[in-house]
């Protein structure tokens, strides 16, 4: 029993361990990586959400277009995104989109939405 004691001293004994100054230096390491890699995260979400934005507005814009081919623009004066749904140039969610970002289209057919303050 002692002797398997003992052999089990030695195999602990041998094994290398993380020191605690090691140890601290990876943490230093990690969060100076995150200080430098955070921002420019949220910077390029912020680039992409304004993308997806311009991407909505010129898909919405392509839509107007190919209904006031076929119709007069003053047919889109009231409630024009749900006449464009109902033309099926829009679905359900890109139709409430619009309607929840406030999306406008003006008597010349341009969409536009509103500026942000």
């Amino acid at each position: 029993m002692l002797k398997n004691l003992s052999i089990k001293k030695e195999l602990f004994k041998s094994k290398k361990a993380f020191t605690l100054l090691e140890m601290v230096a990876v943490i230093f390491i990690i969060a100076l990586l995150l200080i430098i890699f955070l921002p420019n995260i949220n910077a390029q979400r912020n680039h992409a959400s304004s993308r997806v934005d311009a991407a909505f507005e010129k898909t919405i814009q392509t839509q107007v277009d190919i209904y006031t081919e076929d119709n007069d623009v003053a047919n889109l004066k009231v409630d024009p995104w749900q006449k464009l749904k109902e033309a099926q140039l829009l679905n359900e969610s890109q139709r409430k989109q619009a309607v929840e970002k406030g999306y406008t289209i003006d008597a010349n057919g341009q969409v536009n939405l509103p500026k942000k303050e």
